[in-house]
This record gives C-alpha cells, structure tokens and sequence, in this order.
C-alpha cells in the first residue's frame, strides 16, 4: 500500500511540474477564450487521477483544437470535478502568438467552478 501512495504522488508531482512550467512560459501570450467540446476523468491504472479537457478557440477567423491534461491528488472520486465542463463552457487560455495552434489552459476550473466537493 506505500507503493502505491508513493506512486501517485511521484505521478502528481511529475505532472503538475509540467503544467507548471508551461503556465509559466505563457504567461507572455495572448489571453482569450476557449470553448470546452469534451471533458473526462482518467483514474489510470497507475498514478494519479487525470482531467482531460479537449476545446477550441479561434484566432483571426482560424480555429484551433487543443488538449489540457491536468494532475489531481485526489483518491476515491468516481467521476471527478469534470461534471462542472459540458460542451460549449467557456474558458480562459493563452495561446503563442508566433504559433497560434500552441495553447495553455490556464484557467483553474477545478477552483473557480468550485468542480471539487468533499
């Protein structure tokens, strides 16, 4: 059973190290608005939970699609906080200016849609 918690939490930590940075490295971007077309919760078969948030967004006319992949540390929640995400929610990205197609997800919905409950 330590195994297994060490496990998780080594996965959350590789994870959110990584989310970290690229929120980071587009903090410089340009702000706009995406639009949520699927979210669920992955409970892999080792690690930790994940959400997986496919949106678009447009710029000059152009549509992009993207992926967010966001760690949690969260055990034992079936259907995770990605209830509060149907098509069509709207949602706060950064995309490269010099390369429209590359994106971050930087709203924090878990939070701001208050998508966790204890």
């Amino acid at each position: 059973m330590g195994w297994l918690t060490i496990d998780i939490l080594v996965a959350f930590l590789v994870r959110y190290t990584i989310v970290v940075f690229k929120r980071i490295r587009s903090s410089w971007w340009v702000a706009n608005e995406a639009r949520v077309t699927l979210a669920v919760w992955r409970r892999p078969s080792f690690g930790c939970d994940l959400s997986k948030v496919q949106y678009k967004y447009s710029v000059e006319g152009q549509e992009y699609r993207s992926t967010s992949v966001q760690p949690f540390y969260v055990i034992g929640n079936p259907n995770g906080p990605v209830r509060v995400l149907p098509p069509g929610t709207t949602l706060q990205i950064r995309y490269d200016p010099k390369d429209p197609a590359r994106s971050v997800l930087v709203e924090r919905w878990w939070i701001t849609r208050r998508g966790i409950t204890v």
